[in-house]
């Protein structure tokens, strides 16, 4: 489990405070509706941790010693977790990336707080305005990206779908890098709240992103999620994996199919 104890209004790691919000997808008070939504810890990095966790359970990938890359990292949780040296799934390091300055700012405090500096890199990377991968982030050392609850109401699927493809196909990146992605898959709208906004596709927000990985050669495969999976501060969690549920978590391996051009830049 955490040491970040969440409340409505301050969240305290390791005995230090910064804001957050409510870490479950709770009912928030009307003055708290503007606050960025990466300042809370959201189910689907929950259940991503504890997918990750139990893998002789869930056949996830053994990740002690690895090296991560995690998009859209908000509070740092799932990065300063999957990090801990006493944890269960034990990686090396986590380049945690984000892109909104004022939740940037709250994770590298909970960062230093919990003195997680040394295993979780923070990056600035706004993947929805370039999807240039920052240089300070070794791209050769990774071993695999991760990332929970990116597609929202509203959110740029496209702008993710881009940030992928580049990471996947990188000259620097390892051969056969691949993402491993936790999504809630929400209803339709919401495209109209976009900086530019776009016609409604009326699709739900996974299938938005599916097109768009489909429209840039990407392979996202959906990895099964066992329903007895009992992730620590989410109650009905069977529930959540019902495809009939209004916002089932979703899973997803996503790989890039390699064209002769990046397959000859990797060998120069």
């Amino acid at each position: 489990g955490s040491d970040i104890v969440v409340s409505a209004g301050q969240a305290t790691a390791g005995g230090a405070s910064a804001k957050l919000g409510e870490p479950e997808e709770a009912d928030q008070d009307e003055e708290d509706d503007e606050a960025p939504i990466g300042l809370e810890i959201w189910p689907s990095a929950r259940a991503l941790l504890e997918w990750l966790s139990q893998r002789t359970i869930t056949g996830a990938p053994d990740l002690s010693g690895k090296t991560l890359l995690e998009l859209g990292a908000g509070t740092g949780f799932l990065a300063m977790e999957v990090s801990e040296p006493a944890g269960a799934v034990g990686a090396h390091k986590v380049y945690a990336t984000e892109g909104e300055p004022q939740v940037f700012a709250n994770m590298q405090r909970l960062v230093r707080s919990r003195g997680a500096e040394g295993r979780v890199h923070t990056v600035r990377w706004n993947w929805e305005e370039t999807a240039v991968v920052p240089a300070d982030i070794p791209l050769e050392d990774v071993d695999l990206v991760l990332g929970s609850d990116l597609v929202y109401v509203g959110t740029a699927e496209d702008e993710l779908a881009d940030a992928l493809a580049e990471l996947l196909r990188s000259c620097r990146a390892r051969p056969g890098l691949r993402a491993l992605l936790m999504l809630c898959d929400r209803a339709p709208g919401g495209e109209q709240f976009l900086p530019n906004p776009r016609p409604d596709s009326g699709t739900r927000a996974v299938d938005r992103f599916l097109t768009a990985c489909e429209a840039r050669r990407l392979r996202p495969q959906e990895l099964p999620l066992p329903g007895d999976l009992e992730v620590p501060g989410l109650s009905r969690l069977h529930e959540r994996l019902n495809p009939r549920a209004e916002e089932p978590l979703r899973l997803f391996e996503v790989t890039a199919s390699i064209d002769r051009h990046a397959a000859e830049a990797r060998a120069e």
